[in-house]
Parts: structure tokens; sequence; C-alpha cells
């Protein structure tokens, strides 16, 4: 064994090679000798399993478990086994480098001591070269630390190569988001889903807006994408890039599209109009209305007395509705007989209120408010108060029939009666005007003033002007001299002396029953796709 260091093995070959060509279904092969567990068989260059491919337990023989087929080549490879007669042993000195024979030894050797040959680290300390630039391109493999570029290069055998971090990767393409629906209370998508990398997890990633720009109140949170549940006045359809960066600094981008809902969209237009108590059903495709009420108007006093208030106004905007869905409607009735008008309303508890007038007194009608309370239902409410009645005057000469008060209007308040021998006062915001008052000679026994004007439905108008005061000399039958009534707001009714005008108006006091107050009403009206500029108190909110 030429080359061979130290002391031969004997024997020296420990390999042997038996090659066949086999004969249909042959199965046993006699081999040059080998030892029991020192043999490999292959066939056709495939490697058999001992024991399960093969059985060579007699030294001899090796017998296959299925015969072969003709022309298959099989071969028996069998290793025999050897001791080195001399060995260098863990920690020994040079003393046990004996009988190394000197034609193995060429040229000359350093001297080695026991204590160079001990504690000899398993491997080295630094595996990886750290040079401040490129040496000569080392062997295929080679690697060192470029401690100037912070890099590890390679070698391929003929040039240094940077080693690159592998960048992430995202699912490409344009990813569409669910739309967020109107009024959803949140919305949380999780960035992850779209961004992967070899060695940075979904929540080591940072995220950015690269481009373009997210929806209302949508924004990048953490790893999340998120919207405060915010209410869009419009549908949005946005398109925007994010850019996700791993641990390495490098960045990849996906390209998303996501919408938000407006609010609903009607597929009709329409309007409903209620003059007495009643019942609503929803039409096809008609998801939000607007809704205005009117409380119906407070009866006067009677003779000499004093003017019933006006019914206020209360509108609702943006009212969600059902398809289908049945709403109770309650209209009021206008006061009469020294009573009260009472409300009206929609949806019943949780819609749309208008209170409705007081009955007259010496002194007149209390004006009355739209409601105690607004629901929390209705997005966007308003309204006036009602114009309260003038007082009346039973004083021996001359006695003075008080004038009904004004419907309240969109954005104020109605006017209230002539008190005395004063002038009704006209109305704000859309209102009706105070009714007139009159005297009368204390001979006559009688007197009666003007009511209140009533207010349209059709959003804000022109104000209603008040009544006058009027003195009639001589002692005339009830009627027969006309009465300065208030004004109708907003296209209501103007006021006659046979009572209130329609919608809201108060009644006046006088002689027989020409004190009624008007009856009240209910609105409902809802237009093509999202109402828009024709939400109250918009001027002729029409269907």
């Amino acid at each position: 064994m030429s080359g061979y260091i130290g002391t031969q093995p004997v024997p020296q070959a420990t390999q042997t090679r038996d090659k066949y060509t086999a004969t249909s279904g042959q199965t046993s092969f006699g081999t040059g000798g080998y030892t029991v567990g020192f043999l490999d068989v292959f066939v056709n260059g495939i490697h058999l399993v001992d024991g399960t491919d093969y059985t060579a337990t007699n030294g001899s023989d090796v017998v296959l478990a299925v015969g072969a087929a003709t022309g298959d080549n099989v071969e028996a490879i069998s290793f025999g086994t050897f001791s080195p007669a001399n060995a260098l042993a863990p920690n020994g000195s040079a003393a046990s480098l004996t009988n190394i024979p000197a034609a193995q030894l060429t040229g000359s050797l350093p001297a080695i001591s026991g204590a160079a040959l001990t504690d000899l680290p398993a491997s080295p300390a630094n595996s990886i070269t750290a040079l401040a630039s490129a040496p000569a391109v080392g062997a295929e493999g080679a690697v060192y630390y470029n401690t100037t570029f912070d890099v590890i290069f390679f070698s391929n055998g003929s040039a240094w190569k940077e080693i690159h971090p592998t960048p992430p990767t995202a699912t490409g393409g344009t990813v569409t988001l669910t739309t967020i629906a109107y009024q959803q209370a949140s919305f949380t998508y999780a960035l992850g889903t779209d961004f992967s990398d070899n060695t940075t997890s979904d929540a080591n990633f940072t995220y950015s807006l690269a481009s373009g720009a997210l929806p209302t109140g949508v924004t990048i949170s953490g790893v999340n994408l998120v919207s405060d549940g915010a209410t869009f006045s419009a549908a949005e359809a946005r398109s925007f890039v994010i850019t996700a960066t791993d641990e390495d600094g490098l960045t990849v981008n996906q390209q998303y599209s996501l919408s938000a809902d407006g609010p609903p969209q009607n597929a009709s237009s329409g309007e409903a109009i209620f003059t007495s108590s009643g019942t609503w059903t929803v039409p096809a495709g008609v998801r939000e209305v607007c809704v205005v009420c009117v409380g119906a108007g407070g009866s006067g006093q009677g003779n000499y007395g004093g003017g019933g208030s006006g019914g206020c106004l209360q509108y609702g905007n943006t009212i969600s509705v059902t398809e289908g869905d049945t709403h109770s409607i309650t209209v009021g009735t206008g006061g009469s007989g020294l009573a009260g008008g009472e409300t009206a309303a929609v949806f019943g508890s949780l819609g749309v209120y208008a209170g409705g007038g007081t009955v007259g007194s010496d002194n007149g009608g209390a004006g009355a408010s739209p409601a105690t309370s607004r629901s929390s239902n209705v997005p966007s409410t308003g309204g006036g108060n009602s114009g309260a009645g003038g007082g009346g005057l039973v004083a021996p000469n001359p006695y003075v029939a008080g004038g009904g008060g004004g419907a309240g209007g969109y954005s104020g308040n109605g006017g209230n009666g002539a008190y005395h021998n004063a002038n009704g006062t006209s109305g704000s915001g859309g209102a009706g005007g105070g009714g007139g008052s009159r005297a009368s000679s204390q001979y006559c026994g009688y007197s009666w003033g003007a009511g209140g004007g009533g207010v349209g439905l059709n959003g804000q108008g022109a104000d209603g002007a008040g009544g006058a005061y009027e003195l009639t000399p001589g002692c005339n039958a009830p009627g027969t001299y006309p009465v300065n009534g208030g004004g109708g707001g907003s296209g209501g009714a103007t006021s006659t002396k046979l009572g209130g005008a329609q919608y809201g108006g108060g009644g006046p006091s006088g002689y027989t029953a020409q004190w009624q107050g008007a009856n009240g009403a209910v609105r409902i009206v809802w237009k093509t796709g999202a109402l828009g500029s024709f939400y109250f108190p918009s001027t002729n909110v029409g269907a």
C-alpha cells in the first residue's frame, strides 16, 4: 500500500467485487467469500436490503429473495476488516508514533512535542474569515465576511458573489376587500394575509401607505387595516398600494381595492300625507325617508277669552326603514270646546313627535314645544315651537277676544296671537303668524278673535304675518265683520275668523264654535337615490 503512513495492515485488501450477468429466474450467486454483515449487493445499480431483498449468511453465497431477469447485472461488494498496528492515542505523546517506515517519510519534519498535540479544539474558533476587502478568489464554495460592506460573499470558483437575504413576497394583482357597509360599527383586515417572508413572521412586518388614498375613517393600525365606524356621506371606491417591510429592510408592494357604502339608496320617489291617524307600509325599494309632523292647534277659550296656542312642528331626516314594515301614524285633532289639541307622531315613540297646542285662558294658551325628547333613531331632527294664544279681556268696555297662536316653523317659532288691543306677531323660520284680536262694545255681549296661521308640509318657506287688532263699533252678530287672521307660514293656510288654519293653527276665542283649533298632519317623503339636498328644512321638499 504505497503512501500508507504507519505499519501496513494485514491483509492489505479491504474490498472485493463480484459481478454477474443473471439468467432468467436466477436467485443464487457464489462469491469469492465475504464476512457476514460486511457485504453490499446491487441489481442493475439498485442497492438491495440485507435480510429483505437477499440472504447472505454462509460467507460464500448470496441468495436473492426474487429471481433475477435475464441479463440483469448483479454485483456483490464485500469488505475486509483490519486494525492498525500502531496509532496515536488521544493526548498521546510523540513516542506513540513509532515504527513508521522511513520510506513513508519524505523531506524533513518539524519536531513534535507531546505538549503540541494536547487539547486540540474540535473545530476552528472562527469558521468564516472576516476581511475589510476582497481576497483572491477562493475555491468554489469558499466564504468570507466583508466588514466594510457588512455582507457575506461566496466563491463560485471564478468570482466573489454577494449572499442576499430573500425579500418578502405579496399575493400580487389587486386584492379586493369586502365593502364596508353604511353605518357598519367596525372593520378590521389582517394585512399579513397578503404578505410572507422566509425569516420574518407576519407580526414583525411594518406596513405603510405607498400610494393612493384610504377610504374615510380607514387607517393602518399595526398589522391591520381598521375603520373607526364612520358613516360615509357618499359611497367611496378607493385604490391604494401598501408597502410591507421585513426585518432586513426589504420591501414588497401590494395593490388593494376597498369600497364603502354611502347612505341607503331608494329605488323610487314618493310621499304619503296623513291628515288623520292610520298606518303606513314601507313601499318596495324604499330604505330611507324624511318625515315632518305638525301638532294640532289648541282651542280658544270662548266668548271674551284667550286664544289657543298653535301646534308645534318637528322633522326627521335619514330615517332608515325596511320595505314591507308597517308603522302607526297618529294625527292630532284640533282642540274644540275648551280642549287642547292632540299630538301628532310617526313611528310611535321611536320616531318624530310634534306636540299639540294648549287651550286658551284669560291670558291666552301657552305655546307648545316640539317634544320633551327626541329619538336617537332619528339622525337629524329639528323644528319650532308653536305660538302662544292671545289673552282676552272681559273689562267693562270694550270686550276683547284674543287671537290664536301660529303653528311652529321649521327653524323658528309660531307667532303669538293678539293680546287685548295689540296685533298678532309674525312667525319665524317658516312658522305661521299669530291671529288678530277684536274689541267690541260692552252692550253686545259677544266678541271674537281670529285664528292662528297654519304651516305647510313641503319644507321651510316664507314666514306667516301676524293679524292686526280690530275695533268693531256697534253691536253686530258674530261673523259680520272680518277679523285679521294669522298668515300661513311655509305655504300653510291663512286663518279666517272661523278658527285656526291648517295645519296646526291655534283657535281664537270667540262666540259659538269658531274657537276650533286646526288639525295636525304628518308627511313622509322619499326620493330616488339618497335624499341629499332634499332633507328638511330645505324649501319645497317635494316627492
